[in-house]
């Protein structure tokens, strides 16, 4: 049997029901609709709260993992793996403090407020060797060369990404546009604009700017 704290919403609530157990999955069984699979050895548990139409979502994840143990106790939020085995945590107020000082006044710029570098003028604009693009400030992997293409903007274009999770869009309004601003998703920073203009197989131009960039040849 799990204990797991009374939530309530609208009159309804949870209650303790029994663990079934899985060969490589824990199960909590928290509702007749809602039903959450764990790993047996990742230390997790749920803390749930009420939503607005009386459902209930998972907060924060923290327990140990013991059969039938007590839910209550707190430890380390896993790191998140992309599907390539990347860790995409965020970066700790340390690391990224670390990084930061790494940067010169234009990286800090374009990487750190959102600045564009003039076209024509970024260092791996016209680079042909095979390897991968990183992230200039916490070195994840974004794109490969063999996605990289002559788009005639003046800046590094790409159709595809390294992992798709490594690149995060947000809608950008600025300058009297509508664009989909591509960021960092570790650590954040600015890497430039992706738009529906590229070219077959997916019809996407992923448009960087150099600075947000670091280059690591093949070997």
């Amino acid at each position: 049997m799990v204990r797991i704290p009374a939530c309530h919403a609208g009159g309804r609530g949870f209650e303790s029901r029994p663990l079934r157990q899985h060969p490589t999955k824990q199960m909590f069984c928290l509702s007749k609709t809602s039903v959450f699979y764990f790993p047996v050895f990742s230390p997790i548990s749920a803390i749930y709260k009420p939503s607005h139409e009386g459902l209930f979502s998972m907060d924060t994840i923290h327990s140990n993992c013991s059969l039938g143990g007590d839910v209550s106790q707190t430890s380390p939020i896993p790191p998140h793996v992309s599907a390539s085995g990347h860790d995409l945590s965020p970066l700790s107020d340390v690391e990224r403090e670390r990084c930061v000082s790494r940067l010169n006044e234009e990286e800090r710029r374009v990487i750190l407020h959102q600045g564009t570098e003039p076209p024509f003028c970024g260092g791996l604009l016209a680079n042909k060797a095979s390897g991968v693009y990183h992230c200039r400030l916490c070195d994840l992997p974004l794109f490969r060369s063999d996605a990289k293409f002559e788009s005639g903007t003046g800046w590094p274009s790409f159709y595809q990404a390294f992992d798709p999770e490594h690149v995060r869009v947000v809608r950008d309004v600025s300058h009297g546009m509508i664009r989909d601003e591509i960021r960092c998703a570790r650590c954040d920073g600015h890497l430039g604009h992706v738009f529906d203009d590229g070219p077959p197989p997916t019809g996407q131009r992923y448009c960087l700017n150099s600075v947000s960039l670091s280059f690591v040849e093949n070997s």
